[in-house]
């Protein structure tokens, strides 16, 4: 069976939803874990055949992307009073770098599912969400990537709903933003999409804010909101005015 860093390999690595990462289900001391595999950068071997400066200067990037991961993951392993799932081992394998979770399993309820709970569960679940964010954003943690996939939902043992944060691949400090922003278009904050269009602007917590709203409404309602026909996303009517 193959290992990684200690982590026996349960669930082979897989693409699937996965983005800019490959995934897998692995075991450490009888515990089930989510182990995500970056794609990149990799980190070159002596002998990998390039230059000796192309060495350097790769390895450069992977230290640059090394540290700036382990300050956001220090931050969000501060966020433990929320459910908030915190990233528990981070490191580098060979040429390749892993972040390993725990495995939460879900309900996997759709979004028309949700938008049919009774008023009161629909509240108790998005007022469980938005605390998460608020323990998030104390610590100037911008998710960046909010929408229906990484917000699991799960039932508690009185039959209400709660929802499991996961997936910080794109997530950045506040004083830290990257020169690359990712995010899905349909929950995409009009200045993020400024930001991504190389305009001088900042993104903080407020474009979370944005994304859950339109979040929110699809669990109320079971559908995104309303938007003009000459408009593909809701940032490009905010951003026409």
């Amino acid at each position: 069976m193959d290992t990684v860093n200690g982590y026996q390999i349960r669930k082979p690595f897989s693409s699937e939803n996965a983005g800019f990462c490959r995934w897998a289900i692995g075991e450490k001391h009888g515990r089930a874990y989510f182990i995500k595999e970056f794609l990149s950068p990799k980190y070159p071997a002596d002998d990998c055949g390039l230059s000796e400066k192309t060495i350097a200067k790769k390895r450069a990037e992977c230290e640059k992307f090394y540290n700036r991961k382990a300050k956001l993951y220090q931050a969000i392993q501060q966020c433990r009073t929320g459910n908030v799932v915190i990233i528990q081992d981070f490191f580098r394998e060979g040429s390749k770098y892993y972040a390993v979770t725990e495995q939460v399993k879900a309900e996997n309820l759709s979004l028309s599912q949700i938008a049919a709970l009774p008023e009161n569960k629909k509240m108790t679940l998005i007022r469980a969400i938005l605390y998460s964010f608020s323990v998030l954003h104390s610590k100037a943690i911008v998710h960046s990537d909010v929408k229906p996939d990484n917000i699991l939902v799960k039932r508690t043992e009185n039959n209400f709903y709660t929802g499991k944060i996961i997936d910080f691949d794109a997530s950045f400090l506040e004083t830290e933003v990257p020169e690359e922003i990712a995010g899905d278009q349909v929950y995409l904050a009009p200045e993020t999409r400024r930001r991504m269009m190389e305009e001088p602007v900042s993104v903080t917590t407020k474009a979370d804010i944005f994304a859950l709203g339109i979040l929110f409404h699809q669990y109320w309602c079971g559908e995104l909101p309303g938007c003009p026909k000459e408009y593909d996303y809701l940032f490009e009517a905010v951003l026409d005015g």
